[in-house]
């Protein structure tokens, strides 16, 4: 018995046609380096710069007190500052210093880490419109942290991450089958982005750039909210 929409083990679905050639934006379609300047086609790749392993932090043993205070002890604000003096004491005889002169600074240099995530960002917001006369919502009165992480930064962070460097087309192309019609394979072999790469091509500067959509997805680990329930 062939129930509704049952095709009897066949599919209707049509085979994708064969790209059988593919015409690259010419005025983006140019390699450039990490200024924006051309480089000849043929150039070898770009040797990736060294960076000290342990920035932000000022050595190995600073970041091994922030590793161990903060991630194994996850000690407390006010005992990261006193054993931070105590520390401190202990080498000014020797005219040294801590790691970190108190617990702010730790945290700050954490927060500074580029390496693997995005830093997070706080800012405030507060109602203010117009309170109603009698009780008003405590919502209207309360102030509320928007925790958030830099849109830009993450796309540039993700450009720069040589392991997607084949994992997504960084050119508006247009593909053709083998009668010249055209093929709409994704995003980028779309109108949208062959029309965004007309409109960066119309100033002299963006020579070589590339089209960079950003699709974001609200998720609690990148967007939070502190504030009443």
């Amino acid at each position: 018995m062939q129930g509704y929409g049952d095709t009897g083990g066949e599919t209707n679905t049509p085979e994708a046609a064969a790209v059988e050639s593919t015409a690259y934006h010419a005025v983006l379609n140019v390699p450039c380096d990490k200024d924006g300047k051309p480089v000849p086609s043929n150039a070898s790749p770009a040797v990736a710069e060294a960076h000290n392993n342990w920035a932000p932090f000022k050595d190995r043993i600073t970041f091994e007190t922030a590793e161990f205070l903060y991630k194994e002890e996850q000690m407390s604000q006010t005992k990261i500052s006193k054993l931070m003096d105590l520390w401190a004491a202990s080498l000014l005889e020797h005219g040294g210093t801590p790691p970190f002169s108190f617990h702010a600074k730790m945290y700050e240099t954490i927060d500074s880490i580029v390496v693997g995530e995005v830093p997070w960002q706080t800012f405030s917001v507060k109602y203010a419109g117009e309170v109603p006369d009698g009780v008003t919502p405590s919502w209207m009165l309360a102030d509320y942290e928007i925790h958030y992480r830099n849109p830009d930064l993450i796309a540039r962070q993700r450009l720069d991450n040589s392991s997607f460097k084949d994992g997504f087309d960084p050119i508006s192309r247009r593909d053709f089958d083998c009668n010249k019609d055209r093929i709409y394979n994704d995003f980028m072999s779309g109108n949208w982005a062959w029309t965004q790469a007309d409109l960066l091509a119309k100033y002299p500067n963006n020579k070589g750039a590339m089209v960079v959509p950003g699709f974001w997805k609200r998720q609690n680990h990148g967007f939070r909210c502190n504030g009443p329930k």
